[in-house]
Parts: structure tokens; sequence; C-alpha cells
């Protein structure tokens, strides 16, 4: 008998690793949030689902463009509702592990798209 396939979005061991190495150790002091960071990470890693980088529409229908979080949860900081998109689990996105640092960048490189 086989046991049931577990569903994975397409390249989430690789989007796990990605977020896993760039975020260093947790022991680690949080250094200064990098747009260009978060640029890379958003390239690497967000593209695949969001829409990044100022383009028009999303690769998959329901996720949010970068530019539009700010509008979607007002009342909110960048940080705040990133923390919880990669975090706190939801579908249709994956479960994420990313570290404080991933988020800060993230957010540094969200805010100049907006």
């Amino acid at each position: 008998m086989n046991p049931k396939p577990r569903h994975r979005a397409p390249g989430a061991g690789l989007i796990l690793a990605a977020l896993i190495g760039l975020g260093g150790c947790a022991s680690e002091p949080l250094s200064q949030a990098s747009p260009s960071r978060g640029a890379f990470l958003a390239r690497r890693v967000c593209a695949q689902c969001h829409a990044v980088g100022g383009q028009p529409f999303s690769p998959v229908q329901g996720a949010p463009r970068f530019g539009d979080f700010g509008r979607l949860h007002p009342g909110q900081t960048l940080d705040e509702i990133l923390a919880r998109g990669l975090i706190s689990p939801h579908r249709p996105m994956p479960t994420f592990s990313a570290s404080s640092q991933n988020i800060a960048d993230l957010a540094a490189y969200v805010s100049g798209v907006n």
C-alpha cells in the first residue's frame, strides 16, 4: 500500500533552503534591513507566485502584488504583513521558515515598490 502523497508547492524545498540560507544564524544580531537582499529574495523565492518589481500581474491568481500589500492590510507595517504571510500557514501560501532578517529585508524592498 502506497502512502498518500503530500502536496507541496513546486520548488518548496528550494524556497525553504533559500530562506534559511539567507537568514544566517538565529544568534547573530539583526543587521540593517537591505532592499537589495530583499529584492534578491523576492525574485528568487516570492516571484514564483507574486508580482514583484512593479509587474502588473502575479503569476498565481489570487497572490497579491508586492506593491499592493500596504493597501490590502491598512494599519499594519510591512514587517507585520510579511511576517504573518510567511510564518502563519494559510492557503494557498506554502508554510516557510523565514528569519527576522529575511522579513526586514523583504519589507525594505517592498517599501520601495509601493
